[in-house]
């Protein structure tokens, strides 16, 4: 079953500058201070065949990409792209060798997270005409495969869509939502909280219970709304000062984080934002959650923003940063500084200078197992680059 709920909270917008800002990215947020922000539940519940607990079957799998509307400028990004959806439509369309029917994982209620930065480089304006130009070429023509019909997109947006018009995206959204292939555009607002439950029946027969439920939650945040200018790492524009110091909005925002973490009962809780809480190449931060994701035992924070893949991990909790949706450019200058020891920091980073394998971009999958959530950076192709188990929590 699938059921969406809605609930209204009160405003909480904080802007962060980017490289890129411009006058439409404050007008922007100053809209979003005056309206209410409504956040949206999507949860539904897939029942497996019990011979899928192999340890090779995925049970639910999902992709984490970010930073992926190439510039239609640069004819080569658009390229990059094309090559990673490709990649991409390999993995999702991967069978299971356990099954005795074999089923594509899609059949399964896979997803698409998006993690920002959708159109490049500033978004999309409200026009009807950029609009329609802008999902045809870099969305709907890119992410034509058959792997991606009907496959839902969880939208967040990035500081670049903050450079044009979020609203209009968000609108693309909910003006096709009857039906067809634009109706997988899931952004119904700036905050959503995805839930999916699996089923696995048991194979004892003296049971009375369904079987095994097994629950992963996801938070998708605006990060835009939630970092504080004093601990940017961008020069602030003059026009950006002018919402310096609205931080009870920022206040806000992580209320609604912090509530929505208390009250999870999932064995995987992730929590899926654009910008990192801890990056190589000093790009970020969001100060301020890195302690609660702590202390409510968050599995992993996804975020990209920075055009490079890292695994990085920092008091039991994992972060991971998949912003190679149509290039790998980042330096990765910042690496010796999060090489901690106990445990702690970088375990595994590909940059544009260290990139044996000479990938162009790339993105990150989950594979969800009878025991453990199963995380794998690819490059643009599918290959596998990088894997990394994550435990259920321990409640």
């Amino acid at each position: 079953y699938f059921f969406v709920s809605t609930m209204t909270l009160p405003p909480h917008q904080h802007a962060h500058p980017s490289r890129s800002s411009s006058i439409p990215t404050v007008i922007a947020l100053l809209l979003l201070l005056s309206t209410p922000i409504p956040t949206v539940t999507s949860s539904s519940v897939s029942h497996i065949d019990s011979n899928s607990d192999d340890d090779r079957s995925s049970l639910l799998r999902f992709i984490a990409l970010g930073d992926w509307g190439a510039d239609l400028s640069h004819p080569h990004l658009l390229s990059n792209q094309k090559a990673v959806a490709d990649g991409m439509a390999s993995v999702l369309t991967q069978t299971s060798s356990s099954s005795s029917s074999p089923t594509s994982v899609t059949d399964n209620d896979s997803f698409i997270l998006s993690v920002g930065d959708n159109f490049y480089p500033a978004g999309v304006s409200g026009s009807e005409a950029e609009i329609t130009t802008r999902f045809q070429r870099t969305f709907e023509r890119v992410y034509h495969h058959d792997a991606f019909h009907d496959l839902p997109w969880y939208i967040v947006a990035g500081n670049r869509d903050y450079d044009g018009n979020v609203a209009a995206q968000i609108n693309y959204g909910r003006r096709n939502s009857s039906g067809g292939s634009i109706a997988r555009w899931i952004f119904p607002d700036y905050f959503q909280r995805i839930v999916r439950d699996v089923v696995v029946p048991s194979d004892d027969v003296n049971r009375n219970d369904s079987g095994t439920e097994i629950r992963v939650e996801i938070l998708a945040i605006d990060t835009m709304q939630l970092v504080d200018f004093g601990e940017s790492f961008y020069e602030m524009e003059a026009g950006q000062r002018a919402l310096h110091g609205k931080q009870e909005m920022n206040e806000k925002g992580m209320d609604w984080i912090e509530h929505r973490l208390r009250e999870s009962e999932a064995d995987y809780l992730l929590v899926a934002g654009h910008y990192p809480v801890y990056s190589a190449d000093s790009k970020g931060p969001v100060h301020g959650l890195e302690e609660m994701l702590k202390r409510y035992q968050v599995t992993a924070y996804i975020s990209g923003h920075v055009h490079c893949q890292e695994h990085i991990t920092r008091d039991g909790v994992d972060y991971f940063i998949s912003g190679t949706g149509m290039e790998i450019s980042c330096e990765g200058e910042d690496f010796d500084q999060l090489t901690i020891g106990g445990g702690n920091g970088v375990k595994y980073l590909l940059t544009h200078r260290e990139n044996p394998t000479g990938a162009v971009g790339g993105f990150l999958s989950f594979d969800l197992k009878m025991d453990k959530l199963v995380a794998r950076f690819h490059g643009e192709s599918g290959s596998v680059l990088y894997e990394a188990e994550l435990l259920p929590r321990s409640l």
